[in-house]
């Protein structure tokens, strides 16, 4: 059946409604519009030279314009600043007393002048205690360097020995002489100086192990169950294999009866978690160094639970598997005394200073030291009891070797020590003592010592520099430093916690906070207006909310009392020109100037009669918090709609739904990305249309270009699914009768060479029938209303408003002409320098069409006294423009810069010649005329304005022809009797339009049926 299409020339009849002649505000958009299209600065950019007929029109208009404009916006500001102003007349010398920056001007003179005068006095003393705090941190610091390497080594020892355990359990190593070379693993791994797996208990007598020396020879110790003696082999200190040749030692030896088998014993039955293991006490190693042991209880593990063993989590010891714990032995590592000695000597504290750890208990053997090491008399003995009465650390160590085991720090009433806060003086020695513990186990005393002499040269000195030349400065910059620090890091420790709620959208626990000073006090007065803004869009997010707080940031929005008021149009004063049109566009734009004039008048009527829909006026706005996109309501607003309709993306045109669902994804990622390049708000109303909003500066230019480079990328998925776009033969088979059924039944109207709107390449919903997407794109501006609307469990961010209409109809008349991007006369008018663009067709205000009455021949039946019929009638005309490339050509390419030339300047003559038609007086036979029909027969050649030339030139040649109602192109027969006007001979353009309307036609057997 053929489809439904509005009349070409003239449109229907219309009831007679009356004319509504409520008055409405007048919109500034235009208007500022109108100004930046004839204001100088404009002229200077494009080099054009204004007629001098309208130049003064231009004055007058900006005057007004300017002075309504200046009025309406101090008006405006007046009104909401007002209350505000009045309560800052009457604190504002108090908020300059507080002020933060008057008290730190303040403060820091009074500083200056007081230190200056107590600086000579306090100097020494400050230096001292200052040296003296500077020194108890690096003391801190230094026992805190030194407690971290014992923590690691000691963790070390015990992580080691549990994982030996561990292993054993998961069968990993048995007892016998393979676990030699898993020992020796561990030992390199965990880089100990001694490890020793041994049996003593259950009857059991075994020991297999490796100690290493202080001068790193390695050393095996093996004992057998059936054997008496313990046998110790030197061994490779790469590989751990024993050398048998070199036997060390064989002696009688039972592992259940050696000092560190019966001290762990003892000391793992007083441990509330002995499967944890416990730290022993400092032994002399056999044939080895002195040595710090760690012992961990090895139980029989065939008494483990089969079911538990093989069930158990891997993360939990293998000991909480044991049904009975039967212990058989232990797991022991050795610390060697002197690598704990080694590793406290890496730590620096002066140049003379050095670091003492010694035990707490009856004998207060030292531990290490970072004082090279010195031997007793008695170099088997396992106490390290020593003299120094050579050296200057004789007294300190004395004093530690003969203090009592409830001594845990030095004691200043003793031995004649003299306190000077926490470090004491020994023997002119700054001594500082503290306890050092490890899981309640060990126990030891951690003494630093360093040379006053070199602490006091220091502080002499830095005495007398800062007197000369910093004291001032430092001391100034310090105290002002710390005041400033502690006010601004309590400020932002609060803004912190706060907005760290804000992050997690605890708003609830956000309190109102006050300040004392005038700044941090406006910041949480904004903090606190921020988190009421939130609680309110806490509920639902809108699809256009994220674009919305963006746009917020980027560019702040105007105070609420400017979005009730009429929104203006922001347009770019420098577009973007490519250097050809600088250089031709003076002699064709000029021209073109003058008839833009009258277009921007149509506008301008348009627009005030049309877009009338404002805050003020809305009944769904409310008069304080309409602006605000998280309220309920609509809100009358300036922005650019971008109409996409494919209509070939439908399942008729493809094989198998799973292809139609990869193009629509394709379709959806490629709009997806260029709405957030562009940021704009997308709106998905159909799998074949979309509709996006844009708002903010240049958005017309964005609009422009997305519509670009969407067609784009239409191009490019269909050059990847061209093989994949096939076409159903059922529906190539129902197209092909149904367009021999109107061809026969239309072919006198054929004869007649009728364009119709309808091309032949298109189907029923306007797309193409062969497999290529086919995208119309709109794009229009103007003023409607947005917003939200619904209630608490459903919000629905909607747009209203003629312009989503007539982005409709734009949509139907690229289709039928086949043109992908249609523009609106504004946009054209604001983006007309930096795109090309040309005239397509002129339609009727959608809106106002029930305000006419009735037609006659294009003309107006009844018209008021005071109106002129054909002012009214322009008024609600508007032109339909074409984009179709941005104005921009690449300088190196010459050869492709000439033929842009070329074209723009035709596209510039198409453009001039269509407004001296449609808009101006020429008329059939003038040189205009003409040309335009000249141009008209060149476009036919091309693809894209062949349907385009066909049209223009059969309204050109037939204007007043009987009207076409029907999508075939017959004659209404209920007109068949119409005659022309009397002005057919001189027929006047400027009253040409084309209405986009629903129609219902029967027919029988291919034939129109007329029902009454």
């Amino acid at each position: 059946m053929p489809a439904q299409v509005a009349p070409l020339i003239y449109p229907p009849p219309h009831r007679n409604e009356g004319v509504n002649k409520t008055s409405v505000p007048q919109r500034r958009s235009v208007q500022e519009l109108s100004n930046y299209y004839f204001s100088s600065s404009v002229d200077k950019i494009s080099n054009l030279d204004e007629p001098a007929c309208f130049r003064q029109q231009q004055q007058q208009q900006s005057s007004f314009d300017n002075t309504s404009l200046s009025d309406g916006q101090n008006n405006e500001n007046e009104g909401k600043s007002v209350s505000y102003h009045l309560s800052l007349r009457s604190s504002r010398c108090f908020n300059c007393l507080l002020s933060l920056r008057t008290m730190l001007i303040v403060g820091g003179i009074l500083i200056v002048l007081i230190t200056a005068i107590a600086i000579w006095t306090t100097c020494f003393v400050v230096n001292i205690t200052a040296s003296n705090e500077q020194m108890q941190v690096m003391l801190n610091n230094l026992k805190d360097k030194v407690g971290k390497i014992l923590d690691r080594e000691l963790l070390v020892a015990k992580v080691a020995s549990n994982l030996i355990v561990e292993d054993y359990y998961d069968g990993r190593f048995e007892m016998n002489d393979s676990s030699l070379s898993y020992l020796f693993n561990k030992m390199k791994i965990f880089l100990v100086t001694g490890v020793t797996f041994c049996f003593g208990e259950q009857g059991l007598n075994l020991l297999y192990g490796y100690t290493q020396n202080s001068d790193g020879s390695l050393l095996m110790a093996r004992k057998y169950q059936n054997e008496s003696n313990l046998y110790v082999y030197e061994a490779n200190n790469k590989t751990g294999v024993p050398n048998y040749s070199k036997q060390v030692l064989s002696k009688s030896y039972l592992v259940n009866e050696t000092d560190y088998y019966v001290e762990s014993i003892s000391v793992l039955r007083t441990q509330n978690h002995p499967d944890q293991g416990v730290f022993g006490s400092i032994y002399q190693v056999l044939n080895g160094p002195l040595s710090l042991y760690f012992s961990t209880p090895v139980y029989n593990k065939t008494q483990l639970d089969h079911d538990l063993q093989q069930e158990r989590n891997y993360s939990t010891p293998m000991l909480i598997a044991l049904k009975e714990k039967a212990r058989i032995g232990i797991c022991k590592i050795n610390l060697a005394l002197d690598e704990l000695s080694r590793l406290i000597s890496s730590v620096t504290v002066t140049t003379k200073g050095f670091i003492i750890l010694s035990e707490v208990g009856n004998n207060n053997s030292i531990v290490a030291s970072s004082v090279e090491p010195l031997r007793s008399e008695n170099e088997a003995s396992p106490m390290r009891r020593l003299s120094f009465s050579d050296l200057p650390v004789a007294d300190i160590l004395n004093i530690l070797l003969t203090l009592q085991p409830d001594e845990h720090l030095l004691d200043p009433k003793r031995n004649g020590i003299d306190q000077s806060s926490e470090i004491f003086t020994i023997s002119n020695y700054l001594v500082y003592s503290s306890l050092y513990t490890f899981e309640n186990t060990i126990k030891w005393r951690l003494t630093m010592a360093v040379d006053s002499y070199e602490v006091n040269q220091g502080v002499i000195m830095s005495v007398y520099i800062t007197i000369a030349v910093t004291a001032v400065i430092v001391t100034i910059g310090m105290i002002v430093s710390a005041l400033v620090g502690w006010f601004l890091s309590d400020i932002f420790l609060t803004l912190q916690s706060d907005f760290k709620k804000v992050e997690m959208l605890d708003l609830q626990n956000i309190m109102p906070r006050t300040s004392l000073f005038t700044e941090p006090n406006n910041i949480y007065k904004s903090l606190t207006e921020t988190v009421a803004w939130l609680n309110e869009f806490k509920s639902f997010l809108p699809d256009s909310v994220l674009n919305h707080i963006e746009s917020e940031g980027e560019h702040p929005s105007p105070p609420p009392s400017q979005t009730h008021g009429v929104p203006t149009i922001k347009v770019d004063s420098h577009p973007r020109r490519s250097k050809d049109f600088n250089e031709n566009a003076t002699t064709t734009t000029t021209q073109l100037d003058k008839k833009l004039v009258d277009l921007t008048k149509s506008i301008q009527s348009i627009d005030r009669h049309s877009l009338t829909s404002s805050t003020h006026d809305s009944p769904f706005t409310n008069a304080t918090e309409g602006h605000s996109l998280f309220k309920i309501g609509l809100v009358s607003k300036e922005c650019y709609l971008v109409f996409i309709a494919i209509p070939d993306m439908n399942e008729s045109r493809f094989d198998h739904p799973q292809l139609l669902s990869n193009v629509i994804c394709k379709v959806l990622n490629t709009i997806s990305t260029l709405r957030k390049t562009a940021k704009a708000d997308l709106q998905i109303r159909s799998h074949q249309e979309y509709l996006l909003v844009f708002n903010g500066e240049k958005a017309h230019d964005k609009a422009l270009e997305l519509s670009l480079k969407f067609q784009a990328a239409i191009r490019a998925i269909n050059d990847s699914f061209r093989d994949a776009f096939l076409v159903s033969n059922n529906n190539i088979n129902v197209m092909a009768r149904n367009s021999v059924t109107v061809q026969n039944n239309n072919k006198n109207v054929a004869d007649r060479g009728n364009p119709s709107m309808c091309n032949s390449s298109t189907d029923d919903s306007g797309g193409n029938t062969n497999s290529d997407l086919k995208a119309f794109i709109s794009v229009t501006s103007g003023e409607c209303l947005q917003g939200n609307v619904g209630g608490k469990t459903l919000r629905y961010f909607a747009i209203v408003g003629e312009l989503v209409s007539k982005a409709l109809d734009m949509i139907t008349i690229g289709k039928r002409l086949n043109i992908p991007i249609t523009v609106d006369s504004k946009t054209f008018l604001q983006a007309r320098l930096a795109f090309v663009m040309r005239p397509c067709e002129r339609i009727l205000c959608r809106k106002k069409r029930k305000q006419f009455i009735s037609f006659k021949h294009g003309f107006h039946a009844h018209l008021d006294a005071n109106e002129d019929a054909k002012s009214v009638h322009q008024s609600q005309i508007e032109t339909v423009y074409q984009l179709i490339r941005r104005n921009a050509v690449k300088d190196d390419e010459w050869l492709y810069e000439l033929d842009q030339k070329t074209e723009n300047e035709k596209h510039n003559s198409f453009t001039q010649q269509f407004h001296d038609i449609f808009l101006g007086n020429s008329k059939k036979g003038d040189e205009s005329y003409e040309s335009f029909m000249e141009l008209l027969q060149s476009m036919k050649d091309s693809e894209d304005g062949m349907l385009l030339a066909h049209r223009l030139e059969y309204i050109l040649t037939h204007p007043y022809h009987k009207n076409l109602n029907t999508d075939d192109g017959r004659e209404d027969e209920t007109n068949m009797d119409m005659q022309p006007p009397p002005a057919a001979n001189d027929p006047d353009f400027s009253l040409y339009y084309t209405t986009i309307e629903k129609s219902v036609a029967s027919f029988l057997k291919g034939h129109l049926m007329t029902l009454k």
